[in-house]
């Protein structure tokens, strides 16, 4: 555990200090479906970062802490509860990774690579209200998993519905500064 505490720190850190060149680092294999798994910038963790700053108003420091339920250790509390929808995202998200590791055998969500993309062609806008098309149109550009060839149902799918669910949730769901955690591990840096 302490290993896996201490690799999240290495990437979070960094793209505290550096969110545009390391959201660039991710950026660049989001495209690209046949690569290779061993690759070190490759790991979900890495994605769920991207994802984060990609797609909504925050950086992954500013929500490490947040709540009862962002970042490191989940459940701060110990009773379940969370304080907004914002950390209610943060709770689904951790129990989503739960349903994952227990679902599928040997998965592990920081370290499983998948392949997503944004935005894409999306449902047609016509034929519909204006209230409809803007709807729509919204559905556009959210992020989506991209299943690989002949594969049922994986732990990479999994652990990306959870990371895209997640991210989509944060960009509906506003969250109060107010709300982060003095215990949290990176409460201190700067926003």
């Amino acid at each position: 555990m302490a290993k896996l505490v201490f690799l999240a720190l290495l990437i979070i850190l960094p793209c505290s200090a550096f969110p545009s060149k390391v959201l660039g680092l991710f950026q660049a294999h989001k495209h690209h479906h046949h690569s290779h798994s061993n690759h070190r910038t490759k790991r979900n963790l890495g994605q769920l970062i991207a994802l984060v700053v990609q797609d909504t108003p925050y950086t992954f420091y500013k929500m490490s802490g947040y709540g009862n339920w962002c970042g490191l250790g989940g459940d701060r509390m110990g009773d379940g509860s969370y304080v907004d929808g914002c950390d209610l995202c943060c709770k689904t998200h951790d129990e989503c990774y739960y349903t994952a590791r227990h679902k599928h055998s040997g998965c592990n969500p920081l370290l499983t690579m998948y392949h997503y993309r944004h935005g894409g062609e999306g449902p047609t806008l016509e034929g519909n209200t204006s209230a409809k098309k803007r709807e729509l149109e919204k559905m556009r550009n959210l992020p989506s998993c991209l299943s690989t060839e002949n594969e049922g149902p994986s732990c990479k799918e999994a652990i990306c519905q959870c990371d895209v669910n997640f991210s989509i949730c944060l960009k509906k769901e506003p969250c109060d500064p107010k709300k982060v955690s003095k215990r949290s591990t990176l409460w201190w840096l700067p926003g």
